[in-house]
């Protein structure tokens, strides 16, 4: 099967905001059902859906569930059309299995030569359900399971690219920066020369010219003296439209920075500001390309399963399934950041809290004396470890019973240690110092790298891969 005849199925757009209060990157719809685009190809790329034939299946209930596949397709953004497969089509075939009075509905994407190339397992449905008259059993497992067939069809298109040389799986995308127009003072020069420095990487590289380019991009800056705010001091509304075009003049997507700044204040030089904004930008324009591309997609492999974290997330309800990745990617950024970032914290305020224990290391041989609980850094320290002193957990002497305590922290053992040459005065300097924070606009605090971009889909006349057709 041809690179062109794969390109007929499924048709992608992607357009990524990026704004100053930040976002998030949407899941990209793999294909995309497009009626205009659609009408602009001969003959119509189509995925075909034919009615079942599974054993136990009626005529009324095979209907019933190839109507309510073709339409959790179709909100999948691909073109499935609910009839016979016809020579040169892609189509999907649905069978069912019975097991321990269980019916599991089978999905399987059959190639134009009749080859089975992926296949899925729904989840099992009472046979008395799946057999009632209401049909709800068939279209809560063809909206369960379209995800799975649309990954099935991206995977498959990801390992079509994975073994053409020429495609952006295999070689870096070639991009004409097209330049920037209309910015104020020396925004022109300044945007377009930090964005040629930022932008290329071991995915991405710039073209000097138009030709043999696979996108090319291009900035607008609008400047809007309007702007309504309660500051005192006049403000301007700039904005930054990064456009990127693919090879055929469509365009793939569109990054916008929008910012309120001081006014004039960007009238003559940009400096550090304008690297700022290209490098935000830069982070956006690869992630358009990526998603329009498909290139990071993972190939499907050989024995036609999605991977194994896909396909059991298929099992439980649709809501389960379509994010699997997020709770396993959160329980690492909770278990490293909030503990380190706490007890380095806690000792220059040492209070009544156990946490405190590290700062009272050095503090007892220095004032033990007082008593009064007045002081907030050693005085009730020292008063409070006497007390704790003969109760601590058995495995650590009486001088050092204290640090038991802040074992939790784990890593803050060799803390400990160090305050009894050094008091804890470095200790709280370090925490107070914040990391240098990059240039921004003029009053603006710029979203962080590679994030706040939001992906929407485009409108019509937008033909690109992923996809599959005669």
């Amino acid at each position: 099967m041809s690179e062109a005849s794969v390109r007929r199925l499924i048709t992608l757009s992607a357009v990524v905001a990026l704004s100053a209060l930040g976002g998030c990157v949407s899941v990209p719809h793999p294909f995309r059902h497009d009626a205009t685009g659609g009408a602009a190809q001969a003959p119509t790329a189509r995925l075909a859906i034919p009615l079942s034939t599974a054993s136990g299946t009626d005529m009324a209930g095979a209907g019933q569930w190839q109507h309510a596949m073709v339409d959790a397709m179709l909100a999948q953004s691909v073109p499935a059309t609910g009839q016979a497969a016809h020579p040169g089509d892609w189509w999907l075939k649905m069978t069912t299995e019975f097991h321990d009075g269980a019916v599991t509905p089978v999905y399987a994407v059959i190639t134009p030569k009749g080859e089975e190339r992926g296949h899925l397992d729904g989840a099992p449905v009472p046979a008395a359900r799946w057999q009632a008259t209401d049909g709800q059993a068939a279209v809560h497992s063809a909206q369960e399971a379209a995800p799975g067939v649309a990954d099935l069809l991206t995977g498959i298109r990801a390992a079509q690219m994975q073994k053409d040389p020429n495609s952006l799986k295999n070689r870096p995308a070639h991009v004409y920066f097209a330049g920037v127009h209309d910015a104020p003072g020396d925004g022109d020069r300044a945007l377009a020369r930090a964005f040629i420095a930022a932008f290329p990487d071991a995915h991405d590289d710039i073209r000097h010219g138009a030709s043999g380019a696979d996108y090319t991009v291009r900035c607008t800056v609008v400047l809007n003296n309007a702007v309504m705010t309660t500051s005192t001091t006049p403000q301007e509304h700039i904005t930054l439209t990064w456009q990127v075009l693919d090879a055929q003049g469509h365009e793939a997507g569109s990054a916008t920075q929008i910012h309120d700044i001081a006014a004039h204040s960007l009238d003559h030089q940009w400096g550090d500001v304008a690297v700022a904004a290209a490098d935000e930008a830069a982070g956006a324009v690869r992630q358009i390309i990526t998603r329009y591309s498909g290139r990071a997609n993972a190939p499907l492999p050989a024995d036609g399963t999605l991977p194994a974290q896909q396909a059991a997330a298929l099992q439980p309800p649709v809501a389960a399934g379509k994010h699997p990745a997020a709770p396993a990617a959160t329980p690492p950024v909770m278990a490293a950041r909030p503990v380190a970032a706490p007890v380095r914290a806690v000792p220059p305020q040492p209070a009544p809290m156990p946490a405190a224990v590290a700062t009272p290391a050095v503090a007892p041989s220095t004032a033990p004396a007082p008593a009064v609980p007045s002081g907030v850094e050693q005085h009730p320290v020292v008063a409070a470890v006497p007390p704790v002193a003969p109760a601590p957990r058995p495995p650590v002497a009486a001088p050092v019973a204290a640090p038991a305590v802040v074992a939790p922290s784990g890593t803050e053992s060799a803390g400990v240690h160090a305050p009894v040459q050094a008091p804890s005065v470095p200790a709280v300097s370090a925490p107070a110092v914040q990391p240098p924070r990059r240039t921004t606009f003029p009053g603006v605090t710029l979203p962080p790298s590679r994030a706040g971009v939001t992906d929407r889909q485009r409108g019509a006349d937008v033909q690109v891969s992923p996809s599959l057709g005669r």
